[in-house]
């Protein structure tokens, strides 16, 4: 009875081996997609918007928080209760439409607008918010398409582990669609990533000084 059960489960992890190998070669695209380094853009977004806005104003810019209101003061965006820096302000997860900027990480909406009107230069600044409505909505899609990933690793992650009592999504998923994501994706980003790098370099450069 014993070696019965033995070829029996030996079986079924041999059946379980061959599907993750046919589902692994299946979506091997989505190695294919370029990551969005998040923190580094972020760290250049804010960077130039402090070059572009006078440090010596002192203004709210939030104009829907829950307790979270923030304000810019002395070249920084800080919030208004604790007087700490906004970290990684322009994160994964923001939303520009009609110069508001939704941070759902800190629930706050900002008026780009208000920040426009302190800038030293508002062709610029015009400049600067063209950058990031792209961003925003490559981040948006980039998004959208890493949704899709996970529920494919975690379908990798529970064969391999031959969990038999999982419940996936896995059969939802369009690859055609995916497939054709993934490549708009990439086509986007790196032409974003080109020229954001050379509006950037001057900031950059003045970074390091």
């Amino acid at each position: 009875m014993k070696k019965a059960i033995n070829i029996f489960q030996n079986n079924i992890e041999k059946q379980i081996q061959k599907e993750l190998t046919k589902t692994k070669k299946k979506y091997n695209f989505i190695n294919k997609i370029n990551k969005i380094d998040f923190e580094e853009n972020s760290f250049i977004f804010e960077s130039i918007l402090y070059f572009l806005c006078d440090p010596s104003k002192t203004l709210r810019i939030s104009i829907a928080a829950e307790n979270n209101n923030i304000q810019f003061k002395k070249g920084k965006i800080i919030f208004e209760e604790t007087k700490k820096e906004v970290k990684d302000l322009f994160n994964k997860k923001l939303y520009l439409k009609n110069n508001k900027l939704s941070l759902n990480s800190y629930n706050v909406i900002i008026d780009m607008n208000l920040l426009k009107d302190i800038s030293f230069n508002k062709n610029v600044f015009d400049i600067y918010l063209d950058f990031l409505y792209t961003y925003s909505d490559i981040l948006n899609q980039y998004n959208k398409i890493e949704e899709y990933i996970e529920v494919i690793k975690d379908y990798f992650f529970n064969l391999n582990n031959l969990n038999l009592t999982f419940s996936s999504s896995i059969d939802t998923i369009d690859n055609k669609n995916l497939k054709q994501l993934i490549k708009e994706h990439n086509k986007k980003y790196f032409k974003f990533v080109k020229k954001f790098n050379i509006f950037g370099m001057p900031y950059k450069l003045l970074i390091k000084i």
